[in-house]
Formats: C-alpha cells, structure tokens, sequence
C-alpha cells in the first residue's frame, strides 16, 4: 500500500561434436517478444526472424532517446522514477538484441567451421574463427554489458530480480562464456584481447546510480504478526548503514532502526503489529552511501518522509 500523502506510484543445445551453442533459438525469441510487448511492438510468430530483429535497433534507439527526454524533464522525483522505470527498459533493448543478432552470426559461422572439421579441414576451420568468430566477439562482449548495466537500473520488485538472475545465468553466460569456450574448441588458445576485454566487462560499474528499494512490501499484519522486510542498496560507493523508519499513522514523529547487512547490499529489518494505537503502519527505508569523501542520502520512496509506505493492521 502506498502512502496516503501521496502516491508513489537459450537456447542451449550443444552440438554433437562440439560444444557449439546454438544461439538464435526460441529462448532468446521469447524474451525478446515479451520485452517488444512492453513498448508495445508487435511481433509476430509467422514473420521472418531478420524482419524481428530489425525493429529494435532502428526503433528503440528513437523511442528511447523520447523518454530519455520526458524522464530528464519530469516535474518530481517520483515521477522522475516512473518514467525512468521505463525508459531503461526500452534503452535495454538496443544492445540486447543487437547481441542477439552477433551471437546467431558467431553460431552460423562455428557451425561452418564444424562442417570444415568433418571433412579433415581443421586448419581451415581454425583460421575461419580466428579472423571471423573473435571479431564476432569481440563486438558482442560490450553489448552484453551494456546490456545488462542497463538492466541493473531497472530492476526494483522481485519479479525484476529474478528476471535480472535469469540473464545472468543464461544470457551473460552463455554469450562470454559457453561461445568463447566454443571458440576454443578450434583455436585451441583464446587470442589476448579476448580475455583482456572478458575482464573489462566484468569490471563494476563505477557510474552505477546510488539506490534503495525494497523488493517485497507488505501491506497488511493480524495483531502479533512480524514480518522481515527486506532492502537492496546497489551503486557505487560504499554503503554505511541502511535503516527502516517507521511510525503510528498520524505521529510526527519517526522511529529508526539499522538493518541488519544480511549479504552483498542487501539488508533486513522487521515490521510487526504490536498493540497497534491506529490502524496503519508508516514506514520508508533509508541509505547512507559514500564514495570517496562524499555521503549521500537515498532513500525508498525517493521522496520520503514526504511520501511513505504503508502497513494495514488488523
């Protein structure tokens, strides 16, 4: 419940010889209708795949770089967050897919290069990857990241957690992982600049925007009931204390309580329904980050103690 003041508002399939990825398949497909579903594009099952994959480079960019200018113009920050919420979404799409597009060419050409093999041509098939394949890569690398960077800023309530783990486990690993290994397979040795570059683009993101929010709200608690409330704080910087505030609704007055580091940034806290005066609980959680000699406030919802959360008692 929001508060009353005012609202906040695959594709894995290993070749027989090789250990080829077969990049291109309905795993990916799927993830990507469901996102051109989101921004409203149609995309249908019976047209050409190329016909697919070319609506999000040429069209996302633009609708991107719109709601990059309606979000940088908003009026508060809550509304700043909302459309943000949506522009990373869509700003998401460009190099997911453009890495989509490069990891079926990098596929097609290992592919190639396996027929090469079979016939005794293993020479062939070795500088075929090398001046075609790791170039392939090299490009795809950074649109991973940025893939997933831009996905990071997104994510704010479990379902985008979970969608967030999933490209990690499926997407991010089978792009610089499970290809790069399939390259491997012919060269043998993996050129410099391939694991130079799998370094840079596992680095951390130094610009990551400083933020806390709290995955899972409740909204209702019987008399006696606790419940663990659970806050991420993910940005550069380091984090010095995360607290939940909370109060009577009606009181002026807030009360605070540390969280407790429960693992990497994320950090728990307790709401409970003890011998309640009203029939509402108040609450917000409230992060302390320093980078460098720098402290910042941030908070969840951005502009609390204004705006807040809310617990139905019973």
């Amino acid at each position: 419940m929001l508060g009353r003041s005012s609202p906040v508002g695959a594709f894995e399939r290993p070749l027989q010889a090789l250990h080829v990825v077969d990049v291109g398949s309905d795993h990916l497909r799927a993830q990507l209708c469901q996102f051109f579903c989101l921004v409203g594009v149609d995309v249908s099952r019976k047209r050409e795949r190329a016909e697919a994959t070319r609506l999000v480079p040429q069209d996302g960019a633009d609708q991107a770089a719109t709601l990059r200018e309606f979000t940088e113009s908003a009026s508060s920050p809550a509304e700043r967050a909302r459309l943000n919420y949506l522009a990373w979404f869509v700003e998401f799409l460009t190099p997911y897919s453009e890495s989509w597009v490069l990891s079926s060419r990098l596929h097609n050409l290992l592919q190639q290069a396996l027929e090469l093999k079979k016939q005794g041509k293993a020479d062939e098939a070795r500088q075929k990857v090398l001046a075609e394949g790791v170039p392939l890569w090299l490009k795809l690398a950074p649109l991973v990241r940025e893939a997933l960077l831009d996905f990071q800023e997104i994510v704010s309530n479990r379902n985008d957690i979970g969608a967030l783990a999933s490209l990690h486990n499926k997407y991010e690993r089978l792009a610089l992982f499970q290809l790069r290994m399939s390259m491997k397979e012919f060269l043998g040795e993996l050129p410099p600049e391939t694991e130079k570059l799998l370094d840079e683009v596992w680095r951390p993101d130094p610009n990551a925007a400083q933020r806390v929010f709290i995955p899972t709200r409740p909204t209702l608690l019987r008399s006696g009931e606790r419940v663990r409330v659970f806050t991420v704080a993910p940005g550069h910087g380091k984090v010095l204390r995360v607290s939940l505030n909370v109060r009577a609704a009606g009181s002026e007055k807030w009360g605070q309580k540390t969280m407790t580091h429960v693992g990497r940034r994320t950090f728990a806290g307790e709401l409970a329904n003890e011998e309640p005066i009203t029939s509402l609980l108040d609450y917000y959680a409230e992060a302390e980050f320093q980078a460098g000699s720098a402290k910042s406030i941030v908070t969840a919802p951005l502009e609390a103690p204004t705006r807040f959360y809310t617990v139905t008692l019973v």
